[in-house]
């Protein structure tokens, strides 16, 4: 196995980065990240996937995405990644007010 840790290591920081550029809403970046197949959301293509995660993170505020439990499976020159994220969104504009109780 510690062979393949470097290349573990690499994946998971490009996942890191991934949430990072979610966080910061830098879309060129994250178009950047994916591949010309990427599926994603029901989507496919850096230009669609992007498109979707925009409809939701635009009309919030401040993001957190956070990774854990990382697991990365590798066949060849091939990985598949799983791993438990949670995410917290903060509302923006009409939407950044809690409502009293």
């Amino acid at each position: 196995m510690s062979e393949s840790l470097p290349d573990r290591v690499q994946i998971t920081d490009r996942l890191h980065v991934v949430a990072h550029l979610l966080d910061t809403k830098d879309w060129p970046g994250f178009a950047a990240t994916l591949t010309d197949d990427a599926v994603a959301y029901g989507r496919t293509g850096p230009a669609d996937v992007v498109a979707r995660v925009r409809s939701h993170l635009d009309v919030c505020g401040t993001t957190q995405h956070l990774l854990g439990n990382i697991r990365v499976d590798l066949d060849g020159d091939t990985a598949r990644t799983t791993s438990y994220f949670r995410a917290f969104h903060v509302g923006l504009g009409d939407r950044s007010v809690i409502a009293p109780r």
